[in-house]
């Protein structure tokens, strides 16, 4: 059985995918409204590029994110892979999983302070006849970024104790 914190991090991801896929469904249905309502119409959704920019596309990237990492389905180069003795790799995996850790810190760190600025001023971004609020998609970033080092904490933990790695199915690490 996964420890608490494995399955607490397994939920979160679950949830963040599922709303970051959410997210992709509602872009395409609103983008297809959009052109449909401009080409039949003449008569376009106001604040569709706006939304789509601020909070659509930005869920889409970032909040599947950890679930990607629990998995260990991120873009690697691996160009050395099986030709080096086991031991190399696996210190190879370390030394790439501490340096996405970091490069993850420093993410949620930075987008955490943008975040709680945009919130404080409550940002906005002006379509032709409204202002719509963008300040809550600010907190994607913060969101899947800290998924992913929770996912590589555990992936990392895990590889210490010579555990089992969830999403390590292939030699050196990669499923």
């Amino acid at each position: 059985m996964k420890p608490a914190a494995a399955r607490l991090v397994a939920g979160a991801n679950e949830l963040a995918l599922a709303l970051g896929s959410l997210a992709a469904a509602l872009m395409m249905v609103h983008v297809s409204l959009d052109v449909i309502g401009k080409a039949l119409l003449r008569l376009p959704l106001t604040g569709t590029l706006e939304i789509v920019s601020s909070y659509y596309m930005v869920a889409c990237i970032f909040l599947p994110m950890g679930w990607v990492q629990a998995r260990r389905q991120h873009i690697a180069v691996e160009l050395m892979q099986g030709a080096l003795p086991a031991r190399l790799e696996r210190g190879m995996q370390v030394f790439a999983d501490s340096c996405m850790l970091a490069f993850a810190v420093l993410l949620c760190v930075a987008s955490f302070g943008e975040a709680i600025e945009q919130t404080a001023v409550r940002e906005t971004s002006e379509a032709v006849a409204l202002r719509i609020e963008v300040w809550p998609s600010r907190w994607f970033p913060v969101v899947g970024s800290a998924l992913v080092a929770c996912a590589l904490l555990l992936q990392m933990t895990a590889g210490w104790k010579g555990e089992p790695i969830e999403g390590d199915s292939a030699p050196g690490g990669h499923a």
